[in-house]
């Protein structure tokens, strides 16, 4: 009785069925023609354009009149994310940008944009991070690494997603703000409420020249030592020098 219920189904369904299956072939080939041409198995491409149109109003420290004309820049990032154990992240950033720095016609560097400046063709970052033991992530950087990438910024306005539009609003530029370069860096997170955060930077010019008074060791260089207490998610403290 079984066999022959089953058999009525069948023929009942025969038509939904012959569907269903064109459906499932279609789906795998969908599929394995993605796996074919992925970018990488890897590796996660993401890319930013800005488009920034600014002015600025006011008294000039420069001169009694801010004389300023409104600008029209642009910004534009491509982001490798790659990790090949899951625990690891080398990024890889290609960058060129042309937004106007107010300071040059203001007098002073509390106008200065987060996103300001000017590259030469394109500017390149390559830093990598890995767990070392349960609690110790290491950060090794050839090019493009600043303190803030080591030490931690407190502020929410740094989130990635929604980043403050001056740089004074951004991050402590005393302590969180140096030349960009090759360095080294290490993050301890003793508990779940302290870690402890050191980085050594040394300028991109110096870091790959050789000469005497310059080259890794010797050359203009940045450092960090940072304690950060989390009591909890809404109140962080951290000590930088």
């Amino acid at each position: 009785k079984d066999l022959s219920a089953i058999g009525r189904l069948q023929t009942d369904f025969a038509a939904e069925l012959a569907k269903l299956q064109i459906r499932v072939t279609n789906l795998e080939n969908k599929t394995a023609k993605l796996e074919e041409t992925q970018f990488s198995t890897t590796t996660k491409l993401k890319g930013e354009i800005l488009w920034q149109l600014g002015d600025s109003f006011g008294d000039s420290i420069v001169e009694q009149e801010d004389k300023s004309q409104t600008f029209f820049g642009y910004r534009t990032r491509l982001n490798f994310e790659t990790s090949f154990t899951g625990k690891d992240r080398l990024r890889t950033r290609i960058e060129s940008k042309d937004i106007a720095e107010l300071d040059e016609v203001t007098g002073t560097v509390m106008t200065r944009l987060e996103t300001d400046g000017k590259t030469e063709g394109t500017e390149l970052e390559v830093l990598y991070q890995f767990p070392w033991g349960k609690s110790t992530e290491i950060t090794i950087a050839p090019v493009g690494v600043e303190t803030d990438d080591i030490g931690v910024v407190l502020n929410p306005l740094n989130d990635s997603s929604q980043r403050a539009i001056s740089r004074f609003g951004l991050r402590d530029a005393a302590t969180l703000r140096g030349p960009e370069g090759a360095g080294l860096g290490i993050q301890h997170q003793f508990n779940d409420y302290l870690q402890a955060n050191l980085g050594y930077m040394v300028d991109n010019d110096d870091a790959s020249d050789p000469q005497q008074g310059r080259g890794f060791l010797q050359g203009s260089y940045s450092a960090i030592a940072q304690l950060l207490f989390k009591p909890n998610d809404n109140l962080n403290f951290a000590l930088t020098y």
